[in-house]
């Protein structure tokens, strides 16, 4: 500490104050006490006093530093990296994964905005991955980063002309976790953008696992279930059952089997979700009717309804928009007259908004 003529000074062994008056030394100093009186004292006895508008001045002048880093850096909306917000919800929960999101600057002017791409890591491990975007009918290298699980890390800012670039995206991933056994393979993954869904606002979600709206592209291969074990019991149990569906043409047994569901629709087991929105059904639909689009996505919905109801699941989710209503509405028209058993009702707002009806399946 060191002091200097004039300042203000209390001590530190006894309560009492005073005046520095002159510098003796390094060591000591002469201190004039409140009756007059001017006595040696050791320095490191001694504690400078400040008064109260001291303090205020201090104060203040700590608040305005503090203002103006707070100015000068404001905190960002979409930072580099971001952890994924926990979902208790199960009906808002996002399967486990590896996603893309296109999250728009604004999202109240979709059309018109900005977006940030994120690659999100829904995993409890960390993730090393490249990815390359296609130039001139080659994959070429753009970055490549580590994302930390349960996390998203930003990739890229585009506007609205830069997203025929994102068209074509290349993958590859190595999962790890220090300390820890996983048996996991590189993945490497190719998808594939259509640049026509930014123009549809249905395509943005809200998704509580970001606290965002965004357009979500899952990437990571879904989850393979363990083959079921039989045992000699079963085999002879199986021997013994007649198969269902047996149909004889002539002398030809034919067994009608069951085809399994799609698996791009299932989202968690025993739940389906089904976008029927057309440029997801079809490529070629330029230059048809309205109505024959509507029979393309009528025809879908009944198909992968049957397809649902055979394989036992619990629940299908048919995504069909807000829009004029019309698609919506002839869904419920053949829920009504053709499943009069089934239940049905407007899936999560938070994730769909009014864009989506969900089936419950009955057995």
């Amino acid at each position: 500490m060191l002091l200097k003529p004039g300042d203000k000074v209390s001590f530190l062994n006894e309560k009492r104050d005073g005046i520095v008056k002159k510098i003796l030394n390094n060591k000591m100093v002469i201190i004039e006490i409140d009756d007059g009186f001017e006595i040696p004292v050791l320095e490191h006895d001694l504690v400078k006093a400040h008064s109260f508008e001291d303090y205020n001045d201090r104060a203040k002048e700590k608040n305005t530093e503090i203002q103006a880093l707070q100015e000068e850096k404001p905190k960002e909306k979409f930072p580099e990296r971001i952890d994924l917000f926990e979902v208790i919800d199960v009906k808002n929960k996002t399967r486990r994964g590896i996603y893309i999101a296109f999250i728009p600057e604004n999202p109240d002017e979709i059309l018109s905005s900005n977006f940030y791409i994120y690659l999100i890591n829904h995993y409890s491990h960390d993730l090393l991955f490249t990815y390359s975007l296609k130039e001139q009918g080659k994959f070429i290298c753009k970055d490549f980063d580590r994302a930390d699980e349960e996390s998203a890390i930003l990739l890229d800012i585009i506007d609205k002309s830069d997203i025929e670039k994102w068209k074509d995206i290349y993958f590859q991933f190595i999962f790890f976790k220090k300390d820890y056994f996983l048996n996991m393979p590189p993945v490497v993954r190719e998808i594939q953008v259509k640049p026509v869904r930014f123009y549809k606002e249905d395509n943005f979600i809200f998704y509580p696992l970001l606290n965002e709206k965004c357009f979500l592209i899952p990437i990571s291969e879904k989850e393979k279930q363990q083959p079921e074990e039989w045992t000699e019991e079963k085999w002879e149990n199986k021997k013994n059952e007649k198969p269902s569906g047996l149909k004889i043409i002539g002398h030809i047994n034919e067994i009608n089997k069951i085809e399994p569901f799609p698996e791009k629709h299932i989202i968690e087991k025993g739940i389906a979700e089904v976008d029927l929105h057309i440029e997801e059904l079809t490529e070629d639909y330029s230059g048809k009717e309205n109505f024959e689009l509507l029979n393309i996505q009528l025809g879908y919905f009944s198909k992968m309804l049957e397809s649902a109801m055979a394989n036992k699941f619990k629940k299908i989710i048919f995504i069909h928009g807000a829009g004029s209503g019309k698609l919506k509405q002839e869904i419920i028209n053949k829920l009504k007259n053709n499943y009069p058993d089934l239940k049905f009702c407007d899936a999560s707002v938070l994730r769909y908004g009014k864009g989506a009806t969900e089936v419950e399946l009955l057995y």
